[in-house]
């Protein structure tokens, strides 16, 4: 079964066209319960993950570093709030994992 998780993020109006007049962004991302039944599996969406959300928070035009950081702090809500939504340890110790330093 396929499963789709919708994320709102708020976010800055610099990130428009992407943001609404809410400051919000709509993030769809599926995955299917079937591929998070092997680390192996849980890895591939977790890769997919960032990569969609890396895009949905992508300021297009000149970028300083205001909008890299605007652009981390979405990629980082994003992730989070999708992460709690799936609420998949495996997922989630993927990305601990992914963000530890050292």
């Amino acid at each position: 079964m396929k499963t789709t998780i919708a994320i709102a993020s708020a976010i800055g109006l610099t990130l428009t066209p992407i943001a609404s007049a809410e400051n919000d962004f709509a993030f769809d991302f599926n995955y299917t319960q079937a591929e998070l039944a092997t680390k192996e599996g849980s890895a591939k969406v977790y890769e997919r993950l960032e990569n969609d959300v890396k895009k949905a928070c992508e300021i297009n035009g000149v970028r300083g570093l205001q909008q890299e950081k605007l652009e981390k702090v979405c990629v980082e809500n994003t992730i989070e709030a999708t992460l709690e939504k799936v609420g998949s340890p495996t997922l989630a110790n993927i990305h601990n994992s992914a963000n530890t330093i050292g």
